[in-house]
């Protein structure tokens, strides 16, 4: 492994950077890369609370049976829970959420079916989000639905032109080397330490940064911090997530 070096990247405070640094416009995408417990989804939910609305609302596609994190910071931004899409037609004296979490049941006696159910429900949402626009579309689990799922091809749609919907494809990757390029080219980008030198060779592809610079500012980051790129800049900072 190589040393870390000095970099000269100001610090910023997660709530602070949420505020007043994180300028996302709809249609935005925004790829998070960070090992399990580095506290990328909380990163991700903090970020939905400031840019999600009812006018712009946020799917979130959680293929998990259980996560405690993920359910009650789910309460507390007040979004629906749903275990199929779409969801339930709204009645007159219920107000529209600020966003969704898409939480198919789990079927523990049959893996195969139960992937089966989980990618139909998951393909509906990202075709409906296709179609319809106007949302941010967030999955946590991004290898997990390209791979596991066999979602790769409806993926790669929502990379390349869900932008021109006014809706940001949001997704969250474990290791940098398994992250497809068309990730890497999203607006935002919050990368956390990774320490395979496989991984930190893969920021090479992200565009009009310095990957040197990136590669040494990944290599001096403490636990929950976040290397922050946006591109539109390029604008670089380092996301203090603790």
């Amino acid at each position: 492994m190589p040393p870390t070096r000095p970099v000269p990247l100001e610090t910023i405070p997660r709530d602070e950077f949420r505020r007043h640094y994180f300028h996302y416009a709809p249609g935005n995408g925004v790829t998070i890369i960070g090992a399990a417990g580095t506290g990328k989804t909380y990163l991700a939910m903090d970020l939905m609370e400031v840019t999600a609305s009812p006018a712009l609302p946020a799917l979130m596609l959680v293929k998990k049976p259980r996560d405690i994190l993920i359910d009650k910071r789910g309460r507390e931004l007040g979004y629906r829970r749903v275990e199929d899409w779409p969801p339930p037609v709204l009645t007159r004296f219920q107000r529209k959420p600020p966003g969704w979490l898409v939480w198919p049941k789990t079927d523990f006696k049959s893996v195969t079916g139960n992937n089966n159910h989980k990618a139909a429900v998951f393909r509906r949402a990202m075709v409906d989000t296709y179609e319809h626009g106007h949302r941010i579309l967030f999955t946590d689990d991004a290898y997990g639905l390209s791979e596991i799922l066999k979602l790769r091809a409806e993926m790669i749609e929502l990379w390349t032109e869900l932008r021109s919907m006014d809706a940001g494809f949001w997704s969250a990757f474990q290791r940098a080397a398994g992250v497809p390029l068309w990730a890497y080219q999203m607006e935002h980008l919050l990368l956390f330490r990774e320490s395979d030198k496989r991984g930190r060779d893969r920021f090479g592809d992200i565009g009009g940064v310095d990957p040197d610079l990136v590669r040494a500012a990944n290599m001096a980051l403490k636990k929950y911090q976040a290397l922050y790129i946006g591109q539109s800049g390029p604008t670089m900072c380092i996301v203090d997530s603790s």
